[in-house]
C-alpha cells in the first residue's frame, strides 16, 4: 500500500543563506496510538475512535505504533487510508536472542503500511542473561537495517530507561561499530529518560553516573555545554524523537507500580495544569523549563541544519507506570498541546529574516487537518476594551460604558491628553473607580521604546510599573521603536531586544506584573513580527514573564500569518474597511470596529486564536477619529462585539 499523504508540518520556512535562498526543511509532527485516550481510568479507545480523536485535533501527520505480539493489524489500513494519518513510525520493545522473528515481522508490517522508522527498544540483556555488549547491539541494528533498508523501514535506536542504552556512554561506542561497518547510525532521542535523572542518585546509578558531584547536571542538563545529547545530535545520529515533558528528579508514580511492585518512575510531567486531584503531585508552569530548553536546543539545530538529520517528532505522553499511569488528568490533551507548543517553538526558531518574508511572500497556510474544529468555537472567549476605544469620557463613565456592554476587563493608556494617565490621576483613585465598577485593569498601555534600554528607559519602566502595582493592572505593554530613523541592523535589534528583556524581568517580577509584547506591522518598526519577539522572550530566559499582543491589525501588516497561542497574553481586535487603500498604506488612524466590510480577517485570527487554545480576553483597539469622536460609541460598540460574538459562536 502507498504511505498516506503528509498533511501538515512544523515549518517549511524561507532562509537566505549567501545570497541564496534556502528551505528549513519540514519536521512532521505525530503522536503515539498508545497517548490517544484521556487517561487509563476509563475504557480504552478502539482503533477507529483513536484513529478519529488524532484526525479531529488537527495537529498530527502521522501516528506511531507498536503493534502487540499477534495482533490483527488489518483494520489499520482503512484507517489510514480513511484519515489520511499514515503509521510513519512503527515499532516495539524486544530482547536479543528471543525476539528476531518478531522484529521481521514488524519490518514487513510496517513495508505494508510504508513506514520509514523502525523504532527500536532493546532490552539491556541477552535471553540468556549475559548483559549484551556494544558489538551485539550493533550486530542488532545492522541486522535490522539490513531486513528494512529494501522497503524504506530504517531502525532507529531509542534512548530509553531498562534498555541498553540507560548507559548513555554506551551510544557512541556502539556507533563506531555500526558506522565502520558502512551504515548509518540513527537513534531516537526521548530528552524525558535523561533529563527526570538529574539529581536522582538511584537512577543516576542506573546510568553509571552515580560518582557525579554535580547530580548529573553537566552531562544531562541543557544548559551544559557537555550535555552528551548535544553530540548526539551534532554527529547527525538523532532521526527520531519523542515529546513527553519531565522535571528534573521527579518524584516516582505512586498511583501505578511496575511488575516487580516498586512504584513507577517519573518519567512524565503534565505540560497542561492539571486539575486538583488529577496528578500525584505538585504542579508548577517553571517546572517544565529545562525539558522546553532541551527541546529548543533540539528544534534549533534543526532550523538551522542543512540538510535537517530530524525528520519527525512524536508526542508521546502515555498511560503506563512510570508515565501517566493511575493519573486523571487528560493524557490526549496534554498529546494535542505538546504538538502545539512544538509547532509555535519551531516557527519562532525558524522563521526566515523580514527580508526573505518581503521577497517570498513566505506564509503559514493551515491544512485542511489544521483548519478550527466547530467545537471549539463553543468554548469561551471575553471581550475587553481598551481606553482608545472611547478616550473622551471621563473615567468613572468609561467604567460604566463597559459595565453597560457586558465588559469586565479594560486596558488604560499613559499616552491620551486629558485623561487618567496623562492627566495626573492617582493610581489609588484608578483603582478605586475601577473597583467600585467592578472591572479589572488588565494592562497600561505603554513603556515606549522599550527594547532601546537606557537610564532613561529605566526610570520610565520603574515608574509606569509601579502606577501599574498600584492601581491593580495585572501587566504593562511594551511598545517597540517605530522609527525610520532607527538604522540598527537585525542582530542589533535583537541583542538589544534581550538586554531589554532581561532588565525588564526584575522589575515586572517585583512587582507581580507581566510583560506584554506587542510586535508592530509597519515597515519602519523595530520589532515587526512575534516570531522576532519570541526568540528574544527565550534568549531572555523569560517565559515566566512575558507574553504577546496579538495585535489582528499589525498581525497582517507584518506578512508573517504565524500564531503563537501558548505566548500570547493579550489580542487586540480591530479593522480597516477602505476597499482602495493598499496594505502598506495603513495606519493607526484608518483602525476602527470590527463588522462585515473588514480587511483584515479579524474572524480568521481569532478562530484560530480560539482553536489552539487561546482563552485570554479580546480587546477593542481602533484608532480612528470617528470612533474616538463618535456620540453614539456604545451603539458602535455593541453592535462590533455582537457581531463578533455571533460570527464565532456560529461558526
Amino acid at each position: 500500500m502507498q504511505p498516506a499523504s503528509r498533511l501538515r508540518t512544523l515549518g517549511n520556512q524561507s532562509h537566505h543563506n549567501g545570497g541564496q535562498e534556502t528551505m528549513a526543511e519540514p519536521i512532521l509532527i505525530g503522536v503515539n496510538l498508545d497517548g490517544v485516550l484521556e487517561h487509563d481510568g476509563l475504557p480504552l479507545p478502539t482503533p477507529a475512535e483513536r484513529f478519529r480523536m488524532v484526525a479531529g485535533a488537527g495537529v498530527f501527520d502521522y501516528v506511531e505504533k507498536n503493534p502487540a505480539r499477534g495482533e490483527d493489524l488489518s483494520p489499520y489500513f482503512a484507517l489510514v487510508e480513511r484519515h489520511a494519518l499514515p503509521i510513519r513510525v512503527i515499532g516495539g520493545i524486544w530482547c536479543a536472542g528471543r525476539d528476531e522473528a518478531h522484529v521481521a515481522e514488524i519490518v514487513d508490517a510496517g513495508a505494508r503500511f510504508g513506514s520509514t522508522v523502525l523504532n527500536c527498544q532493546l532490552y539491556m540483556h541477552h535471553a540468556d542473561g549475559h548483559p549484551l555488549s556494544d558489538r551485539e547491539v550493533a550486530d542488532f541494528y545492522l541486522r535490522t537495517h539490513e531486513r528494512g533498508e529494501p522497503a524504506g523501514c530504517l531502525p532507529s535506536l531509542e534512548v530509553h530507561v531498562d534498555m541498553w542504552s540507560e548507559d548513555f556512554t554506551c551510544i557512541a561506542r556502539v556507533a563506531r561499530h555500526v558506522e565502520r561497518a558502512g551504515v548509518p547510525f540513527r537513534i531516537t532521542l526521548d530528552h524525558s529518560h535523561l533529563l527526570f535523572k538529574i539529581g536522582n542518585r538511584a537512577e543516576l546509578d542506573a546510568s553509571g553516573l552515580r560518582d557525579a558531584a554535580d547530580a548529573g547536571r553537566r552531562m544531562l542538563d541543557p544548559a551544559s555545554p557537555d550535555a552528551i545529547y548535544t553530540d548526539w545530535i551534532a554527529r547527525g545520529w538523532v532521526r527520531h524523537a519523542h515529546a513527553r515533558s519531565v522535571t528534573p528528579n521527579n518524584p516516582d508514580n505512586p498511583w501505578m507500580r511496575r511488575a516487580d511492585g516498586r512504584p513507577g518512575r517519573g518519567i512524565q510531567y503534565p505540560l497542561v495544569a492539571p486539575a486538583p486531584d488529577a496528578y500525584h503531585g505538585a504542579w508548577h508552569a517553571e517546572a517544565l523549563d529545562t525539558w522546553k530548553a532541551a527541546l529548543r536546543q533540539l528544534l534549533q539545530s534543526q532550523a538551522h541544519a542543512r540538510p535537517s538529520r530530524l525528520e519527525q517528532i512524536s508526542c508521546e505522553f502515555i498511560p503506563f507506570p512510570d508515565y501517566g499511569g493511575g493519573a486523571r488528568y487528560s493524557i490526549f490533551d496534554n498529546n494535542v498541546a505538546c504538538a502545539h507548543w512544538l509547532r509555535d517553538t519551531w516557527h519562532a526558531l525558524a522563521a526566515p529574516p523580514a527580508a526573505d518574508i518581503a521577497r517570498t511572500a513566505a506564509r503559514f497556510e493551515p491544512s485542511p487537518h489544521s483548519r478550527p474544529k466547530d467545537r471549539t468555537m463553543t468554548q469561551a472567549f471575553h471581550f475587553s476594551l481598551n481606553r482608545m476605544s472611547a478616550p473622551r469620557l471621563p473615567f468613572d463613565r468609561y467604567v460604566a460604558l463597559c459595565k453597560r456592554l457586558g465588559i469586565d476587563t479594560i486596558e488604560i493608556r499613559n499616552d491620551l491628553d486629558g485623561v487618567e494617565i496623562a492627566d495626573g490621576t492617582p493610581a489609588a483613585a484608578v483603582r478605586a473607580t475601577a473597583e467600585a465598577g467592578g472591572v479589572t485593569i488588565l494592562t497600561i498601555n505603554a513603556l515606549q521604546r522599550f527594547e532601546q534600554w537606557n537610564a532613561e528607559r529605566a526610570d520610565e519602566a520603574t515608574v509606569l510599573a509601579d502606577y501599574a502595582a498600584q492601581c491593580g493592572a495585572r501587566a504593562l505593554v511594551l511598545c517597540p521603536t517605530n522609527s525610520r530613523s532607527d538604522t540598527r541592523g537585525a542582530d542589533a535589534r535583537h541583542t538589544d531586544l534581550v538586554k531589554a528583556l532581561k532588565a525588564l524581568k526584575p522589575i515586572l517580577d517585583a512587582r507581580g506584573l507581566l510583560g506584554f509584547i506587542e510586535p508592530l506591522g509597519f515597515d519602519e518598526c523595530a520589532l515587526r513580527r512575534k516570531s522576532d519577539a519570541v526568540k528574544g522572550i527565550y534568549d531572555a530566559a523569560g517565559e515566566q514573564v512575558f507574553r504577546l499582543v496579538h495585535d489582528t491589525f499589525h498581525h497582517h501588516l507584518s506578512g508573517e500569518d504565524i500564531f503563537f497561542p501558548n505566548l500570547t497574553g493579550l489580542v487586540h481586535i480591530s479593522g480597516v474597511e477602505e476597499d482602495d487603500l493598499p496594505v502598506d498604506r495603513m495606519r493607526d488612524g484608518h483602525r476602527v470596529l470590527v463588522g462585515g466590510a473588514d480587511r483584515l480577517g479579524n474572524l480568521r485570527q481569532l478562530r484560530e486564536l480560539l482553536a489552539r487554545g487561546y482563552r485570554g480576553a479580546f480587546s477593542f483597539e481602533p484608532f480612528a477619529n470617528e470612533i474616538a469622536e463618535a456620540d453614539d460609541i456604545e451603539d458602535r460598540l455593541r453592535a462590533s462585539i455582537d457581531y463578533v460574538r455571533g460570527e464565532l459562536a456560529d461558526r
